[in-house]
């Protein structure tokens, strides 16, 4: 919770608060910020990555096989699941509530002073002085490799004004469309603004060719080498919810054989797309060979289908938008029968969740509605838009509520419970697991 933040932090949210929105005013602002501490990533690697989804999975990815090859790493993402100082890793490790405040002061005074100078209409906003602490905090590190994880799209985002030698876009679906348009030519064409001058893109094998067409059209003048991650030569191979996707690779004409701790289908489409970037790191000097691909078995990342063992056991997926939904529904064929789901539903009041509703019923056969965690919708306004093929139960006025009754109830302990939506009803829902099972009863895949 934001009550729960250090006072510098605190302070530095509340400043924000005051900014002008729109592409143009972050632009404006954000360009000058940029240029005054663009230095501070001198002599480092930059990777930035966006995409409509997985493009957090695919981050830690990279960031699990660069550190096998003992190059340390800075991670910045977006959001957090439980607290802000998940979006910031150095060599693995969450930085601290005190280093971050820390850091926090130093970025509070830069902009209070640049806000003095220019005028309140360059307030920069609260993830933009994220992207600022994480500057200072990765320079003092030492870090070798910066890895930033885009918060929305590419041209309207904030860390497509970063240099950046290396880009990803994971994917492309229909999401944010109040920022980034209402068609996928839109988004792609977006999304294509994550790459700075001179860099090497790398697409997700599922991006259409129209869509990279629209990719090429915007990069064309800007001396963007691209390429596209492939399926070719990689053999799958689900073992059940206790255990790591096996992957079989192709490399040199032997088959190389990789684990990877996240569940799905949709996380073999990542899997690729990390490929194909760490090919373009050999390529360029950054690994000497394709081995630290060894190091995705390492990969930690919470809340992508994590499995929650005990009595009933959970299947945890931050899917919040169709694309996810679809993607969390044909990995669910893989893992669990029909008849033995339970689905928990949250969404977030911004979301267009009319858009995936009708797909609920395709994930279990009851559905459990929650609210009354942050930016939640009402549960009563998701009961009257749940189209009728939809065996939704009940409302839980929170995760937690909602966490007690699962676990208290004798009809479902043999149940797999799929929670999905928002990710803050999935990270106060995980926050509940904790403190109502005792350790030994939580098995985090992947962590």
């Amino acid at each position: 919770m934001e009550s729960d933040w250090p006072p510098f932090l605190s302070k530095l949210l509340g400043f924000t608060a005051r900014r002008t929105e729109g592409r143009v005013a972050m632009y404006t602002r954000f360009s000058i910020l940029i240029e005054r501490f663009q230095t501070l990533l001198a002599n480092k690697r930059v990777v930035k990555v966006t995409g409509t989804n997985g493009k957090g999975s695919v981050c830690a990815m990279l960031e699990a096989c660069l550190q096998s090859e003992e190059l340390k790493v800075g991670l910045f993402t977006s959001p957090h699941l439980f607290y802000v100082t998940e979006r910031f890793r150095v060599a693995g490790i969450d930085v601290s509530f005190d280093t971050l405040d820390f850091y926090a002061e130093r970025v509070l005074h830069t902009i209070e002073e640049f806000v003095s100078v220019h005028g309140e209409s360059y307030t920069p906003s609260f993830f933009e002085c994220l992207i600022l602490i994480a500057l200072h905090l990765f320079h003092d590190q030492d870090v070798d490799v910066v890895i930033f994880e885009a918060g929305v799209g590419g041209h309207n985002d904030a860390t497509s004004l970063l240099d950046g030698e290396f880009s990803v876009i994971t994917n492309i679906g229909l999401d944010h469309k109040e920022q980034l348009g209402d068609s996928l030519e839109a988004i792609a064409a977006d999304k294509a603004g994550i790459a700075s001058n001179n860099a090497h893109l790398v697409l997700g094998p599922d991006i259409s060719r129209s869509l990279r067409g629209v990719i090429e059209d915007d990069v064309q003048n800007r001396n963007v080498v691209i390429s596209q991650a492939s399926y070719q030569g990689l053999s799958p191979k689900w073992l059940g919810l206790n255990h790591p996707t096996r992957i079989d690779m192709l490399v040199d004409g032997q088959v190389q054989q990789y684990e990877l701790p996240l569940l799905g289908r949709y996380q073999v489409a990542n899997f690729a797309t990390a490929v194909s970037l760490i090919r373009v790191l050999v390529q360029k000097g950054v690994v000497s060979e394709l081995r630290c691909l060894k190091g995705v078995a390492n990969t930690r990342w919470q809340g992508r289908l994590e499995l929650r063992n005990g009595s009933p056991r959970y299947l945890i997926d931050a899917a919040h938008n169709q694309h996810g939904i679809l993607a969390l529904r044909d990995s669910l064929a893989d893992l669990v029968p029909y008849s033995q789901r339970l689905l928990l539903f949250g969404a977030s009041s911004e979301k267009d969740y009319r858009a995936y509703l009708p797909n609920l019923s395709e994930l279990a056969p009851e559905i459990y509605l929650v609210e009354g965690f942050y930016r939640s919708e009402q549960g009563e306004i998701l009961a009257e838009a749940m189209p009728e093929n939809c065996n939704w139960l009940r409302i839980f006025p929170s995760p937690r509520t909602a966490a007690e009754f699962l676990e208290t109830s004798p009809l479902h302990k043999d149940k797999v419970v799929i929670a999905a939506g928002s990710i803050f009803m999935i990270g106060e829902l995980m926050n509940s697991l904790d403190s109502l099972r005792i350790p030994t009863n939580i098995d985090r895949v992947g962590v």
